[in-house]
């Protein structure tokens, strides 16, 4: 596959995975703000060591994300938008 190919088929993922996300979102929103977050989506965006997640979030400037978890549909709303930034590091 060539390297544009490859580009427009990972884009194309990314803005299904984000697609994917939204529906479940809007179907299980209510019950998902009743649960709590895991730790590990808590610590990945809000811990001290976000090294990756700026390194990765090229369309905006560093630090300038820093979502709350306050609980699961908290995590798959920033999973959601991280599709969106995937798509548009891609684009850049």
């Amino acid at each position: 596959m060539n390297r544009k190919r490859h580009d427009h088929f990972s884009e194309c993922v990314e803005s299904h995975a984000f697609s994917t996300y939204d529906k479940f979102l809007n179907a299980q929103g209510e019950e998902l703000k009743k649960l709590p977050a895991r730790d590990v989506a808590v610590k990945y965006y809000t811990g001290d060591d976000l090294y990756l997640f700026d390194e990765f979030q090229t369309s905006r400037p560093p630090q300038s994300r820093r979502p709350k978890i306050r609980n699961l549909y908290d995590v798959f709303f920033n999973i959601r938008d991280d599709e969106a930034e995937h798509c548009n590091t891609m684009t850049a």
